[in-house]
């Protein structure tokens, strides 16, 4: 049923306040003379013979397989549109249903009721502009209003397009991101509803039931008053459209740092654009934000919020988020949609677990873990977001963590071992960069740099400020496709080692290079591969490649054929970006913000070289004094000093080129130093997570301190009751727990084992076992977890757990494997073991924070088999560590 209504048009020269204001009396006008005549329907049931879905469009290698009216099931009545389908890769697969035009005012409510054997089927609306033309065509523009997300799998559920002017109104701040602020909404109506049935690669299928729109309005001739957009709207307007972040409608790409009471302008200096809080600021913190421009990432107040609040990019909704606060945050979530003025300003949570259903609330999920100085390989990193993002809701914008210094628990460590203040962590520019460039390869819309201590105070907080400020000079010229561009599927045949992704634009596109290397989060040694061919497919014949330097643009030696454009990168560090363009916009962009602070660029870089030479230098001196000297890498450092000399003098006479080549010569020269020393004393543990001291190269002298003062030490006998595996009965009285988590489709255990042991009887087999027809997905939480009996600590004492092992496969759908920590330092500081060839010994050395007790704790984070035994706890006798000092 449709009913035609012609509306008394406003006057057209009424804009921003006085049209809202016009357009409001008419329609109190209208409801007084005709109640009720705004809310016509029209409904289907879908119970005649022909379908009234038709395939449209789709990028999936899509087969219909069936589609039909048929009854032998309905939501409503008793018939409804049934489809059957099989998808290939891709991205979207539309079905479409002719509406007519219906202008889109705030009364219309559409609703479908669907049912699915999979989830993530999405009802749309399109929308047609009739006074926009699109540029390259001619024709009118259009967009599509996203409405809800099926998942109720096998069961029918309604789906809508809510608030739909306020949908268009996000809709129109991006087209003019696009196509200038001349896209006029006046007159926009829908003319199709569409449903997104690609839910992934296999079969689907799905039935249609029970349409219905409510608010239904036939427009008719040019008295249609439809929704009218600002667009001289006001400062400071963020909104979250799909995966993009939108201020004042254009994309953004925040650059956040965690603040630790520095002033915002000096933040700002170092190429910072947002800060993220952890508490509620103060109003002269507010107030500072808006005087610079900076942005704000906060806790939502408890107070109304107000035009003080004006410069909060986003509302912290927590970190670290487990199952346990869901129903908390999520009601808070809902508070906020109704409090906020900005009602499309968004909330993010920093997730551990339920990702499932955080990422539903609608907000941006943080995706952070502690790399540096742990056993987590930074190689994992981007896989490690990957499969994160992939349990999140398709489309779910994500902002991922980058660590500038190590976690509390790592800190934590030295302070007691009385290290804090005998050496300065150093953060190492390529390290972060790696790190950085993996998870801008993940797609996401933002970064945080996390930092436990102000950047502004001490020499180490000043030299992760410097590193930090190149870093941020690179992102600020990657932003036009950072903060809108598409991420491509990750590009085949690159050279082991090294990974591609691609961010591609309307008229150019931007690879990323990563090259991977074992222990890099510990210490970065020479890049693996000094060349890296790329090949980039479909990629027009008059685009160059053009390599980001600090001095600006490089262009590449490239060839068109016919697997793609075909370059070749010559010494590209452990991380790259080259752009793929013939706009001459995008080149003026990175050339121009390059080469007007290309100066500044070379004193800094230039004064971070210097410090690591200073550095490297001592540490090398000290260990020699030790007795520990590598004569085969001292003409590295010799040649890394003469390199930087000679860099200097360039700098003097201002040839920058050359300056910066002889610069990465010192760098590659320094990371075969550090690198070298690293390796020789990190390789006499089963691994470098036994000593908090092999963490990073700058506390090496003071791991061979310790390890000498440990081996005269007096150790006691093994402190853990019924670790040789031996009864089950004895390992329970001695207080020995387990916890298995229910998880669908795997089947766990844990027993003893004669079968596979490394001493005595018998040793503990701890399993989860994945049915067969069970899909591959990264698992949340630990499956298995075994805490071994307690021991009594006293603070600042010296403990070394020691056992043995025995991975025989490789563990599945999991970043950590096996994972074995003391209660005290806790999981970031665990060693990891993914797979093992026979029995693998494992040691950890730590120092008691605090009295009482400690035991050792087993994870088993993935699906497979593990074998323990012969665990040991022994502790030194003598006074703590701490009070002795080294």
């Amino acid at each position: 049923m449709t009913t035609k209504i012609r509306l008394p048009r406003c006057s057209p020269t009424l804009v921003g306040g006085a049209a809202r204001t016009a357009w409001c009396l008419c329609i109190l006008m209208l409801l007084s003379l005709r109640p009720g005549s705004l809310q016509a329907d029209h409904s289907d049931s879908f119970e005649g013979a022909q379908p009234s879905w038709r395939l449209a469009e789709a990028d999936c290698g899509v087969r219909v397989l069936a589609h039909q009216r048929t009854f032998r099931d309905a939501q409503h009545g008793s018939g409804s549109e049934f489809i059957r389908l099989t998808a290939g890769k891709g991205t979207k697969l539309y079905f479409t249903y002719t509406l007519g035009k219906a202008p889109v005012i705030a009364e219309f409510a559409p609703s479908l009721w669907i049912k699915a054997s999979r989830p993530n089927v999405q009802f749309m609306a399109r929308v047609v502009l009739p006074r926009a033309k699109d540029p390259r065509t001619g024709q009118n523009l259009t967009t599509l209003l996203r409405g809800d997300m099926y998942t109720e799998v096998g069961t029918w559920q309604r789906l809508t397009v809510p608030n739909p002017t306020l949908l268009l109104q996000r809709e129109v701040v991006i087209l003019r991101t696009q196509f200038g602020k001349d896209v006029d909404p006046t007159e926009a109506y829908v003319d199709l509803f569409v449903l997104n049935a690609f839910t992934g690669e296999g079969e689907l299928d799905l039935s249609i039931d029970n349409l219905q729109v409510g608010g239904f309005v036939t427009a008719e001739g040019e008295d249609i008053p439809t929704l009218q957009v600002d667009a001289n709207a006001g400062p400071g307007l963020v909104a979250l459209q799909g995966e993009l972040l939108l201020i004042d409608g254009k994309p953004y790409f925040p650059r956040l740092i965690e603040y630790q009471g520095e002033s915002l302008e000096y933040l700002r200096s170092l190429g910072f654009n947002a800060a993220y809080l952890n508490q509620i600021p103060d109003g002269k913190l507010l107030a500072e934000a808006k005087r610079l421009g900076m942005w704000l990432v906060i806790p939502p107040p408890e107070e109304k919020i107000d035009e003080r609040y004006n410069h909060v990019l986003a509302w912290n909704l927590g970190r670290q988020l487990s199952s346990h606060e869901f129903e908390a945050v999520s009601e808070r979530t809902t508070k906020l949609v109704r409090s906020d003025p900005q009602a499309q300003r968004p909330a993010i949570f920093g997730v551990n677990s339920l990702l499932e259903r955080y990422s539903r609330l609608g907000g941006i999920v943080l995706h952070e873990r502690p790399v540096l100085g742990t056993s987590f390989e930074q190689a994992n990193y981007l896989p490690w977001i990957k499969a994160r993002n992939e349990r999140a809701r398709a489309g779910t914008p994500t902002w991922v963590g980058i660590d500038t210094f190590p976690s509390s628990a790592l800190l934590q460590q030295l302070q007691l071992l009385g290290l804090a203040n005998q050496a300065t962590w150093e953060l190492n520019l390529e390290v972060v960069r790696h790190q950085v460039y993996s998870a801008l390869s993940s797609g996401t819309r933002g970064l945080l740099f996390r930092s436990e201590f102000p950047l502004d105070e001490s020499l180490a907080g000043r030299q992760r400020a410097e590193v930090l400020r190149l870093v941020n000079h690179e992102l600020a010229l990657l932003e036009p496709w950072t903060s809108a561009g598409r991420l491509r599927e990750e590009l085949k045949g690159v050279p082991g080692g090294a990974r591609a992704a691609l961010l591609q634009s309307s008229r150019s596109r931007v690879v990323l290079i990563t090259q991977n290397q074992a222990g890099l989060q510990y210490t970065a040694g020479t890049p693996p591969r000094e060349q890296i061919p790329v090949t980039l497919p479909g990629v027009p014949i008059s685009d160059r490649p053009h390599l980001l330097t600090p001095l600006g643009l490089q262009q590449l030696n490239g060839k068109h054929g016919a697997a793609g454009l075909q370059f070749t990168l010559e010494n590209p560090g452990m991380a790259a970006a080259v752009v793929v363009t013939q706009d001459p916009l995008a080149v003026q962009h990175l050339f121009r913000n390059s080469y007007d602070a290309r100066t500044k660029l070379a004193r800094w870089k230039a004064g971070l070289v210097g410090n690591s030479l200073a550095t490297t230098t001592e540490v090398d001196r000290t260990l020699n004094l030790a007795g520990r000297p590598q004569s085969s890498i001292e003409k590295s450092l010799l040649e890394a000093r003469g390199y930087y000399e000679e860099s200097q003098k360039l700098l003097t006479r201002g040839d920058l080129e050359a300056m910066h080549r002889y610069l990465d010569r010192t760098e590659l020269g320094l990371s075969r130093v550090r690198r070298g020393h690293w390796e020789n004393i990190a390789g006499i543990f089963p691994s470098p997570s036994a000593s908090v001291c092999v963490s990073n190269f700058s506390y090496l002298p003071a791991h061979v301190e310790l390890s000498e003062r440990l081996q005269s030490a007096p150790w006691t006998a093994n402190l853990l009751p019924a670790g040789d595996m031996e009864s089950l009965p004895a390992m329970l009285n001695a207080g020995w727990e387990q916890k298995r988590l229910a998880l669908r489709k795997v089947t766990t255990d844990v027993a003893l084992s004669i079968e596979t042991l490394h001493g005595g009887r018998s040793a503990l087999k701890l399993s989860a076992i994945p049915d067969e027809d069970r899909e591959p997905a990264y698992v949340q939480e630990p499956v298995v977890t075994i805490r071994s009996a307690p021991i009594r600590v006293a603070p600042g004492q010296m403990v070394r757990i020691h056992g043995w092992a025995y991975v025989p496969r490789q563990l599945q759908d999991s970043f950590d494997g096996l994972m074995i920590y003391d209660s005290q330092s806790g999981p970031i500081l665990a060693e990891r073991i993914m797979q093992t060839r026979g029995w693998r010994e494992f040691t950890l050395y730590r120092v008691a924070e605090r009295p009482g007790q400690m035991w050792v704790t087993f994870d088993l984070t993935g699906l497979g088999e593990v074998a323990l035994d012969d665990v040991t706890i022994t502790a030194v006798q003598a006074e703590p560590i701490r009070e002795r000092g080294l």
